[in-house]
């Protein structure tokens, strides 16, 4: 069975994934990924933390975290979302409100991700885009 997640955030960013397999993310299931992203605009790099929560009314929650490596300054946003689930796609979106000391300049910037969930569920990789312009790459896996 091809399920689709499609969620709207509530803090700057749209993740889209399309899952692949036959398994999906349980109602009332949650999963955590974390891997590397890369800013493509800048060619600069770290590491992203997505906590996706599908709920019984095919509604979805979680929050999101992107943190550049050590001396890096191209990219910081982190944020809950909210959004819904239809067939196997998810689409979320927040504006960043990151708490990180070091990362005020990323407040009030818009994100987008568009993404595949894929290996029963333990891998989401794809795309984002920020509103000011910013294009990047993300890998994702269940720890």
């Amino acid at each position: 069975m091809k399920k689709v997640l499609f969620f709207l955030v509530s803090f700057g960013l749209i993740l889209s994934f399309t899952e692949t397999t036959d398994a999906s993310i349980e109602s009332t299931g949650s999963n955590t990924f974390i891997g590397p992203f890369t800013n493509t605009t800048y060619n600069l790099s770290g590491d992203v933390s997505i906590e996706l929560t599908i709920h019984d009314d095919n509604s979805g929650s979680g929050y999101v975290n992107f943190t550049e490596y050590p001396n890096v300054r191209t990219l910081c946003g982190a944020g809950n979302f909210n959004g819904i689930k239809s067939g196997s796609y998810i689409e979320l979106s927040f504006t960043s409100q990151d708490p990180d000391p070091g990362c005020g300049f990323d407040t009030g910037l818009e994100f987008t991700l568009t993404g595949t969930l894929t290996k029963n569920n333990t891998l989401f990789k794809g795309e984002y885009t920020i509103d000011r312009g910013d294009r990047g790459i993300f890998r994702a896996e269940t720890d």
